[in-house]
């Protein structure tokens, strides 16, 4: 969990859309929630296009 108390509604969203861009971009990096291909199985969501799985 994050602690978002004394922050302003403006730092919020720039600190989500700054995490959100950085996943986008670096998609490889080390991030404390999963994401990609992995994460999707795990979800239970069907390979997508393209997919070698």
């Amino acid at each position: 969990m994050v602690a978002i108390l004394g922050y302003s509604p403006r730092q919020i969203t720039d600190a989500v859309q700054g995490m959100y861009t950085a996943v986008a971009e670096t998609p490889d990096s080390p991030f404390h929630f999963p994401v990609g291909a992995a994460a999707c199985r795990q979800l239970g969501y069907p390979p997508g296009p393209g997919s070698m799985h």
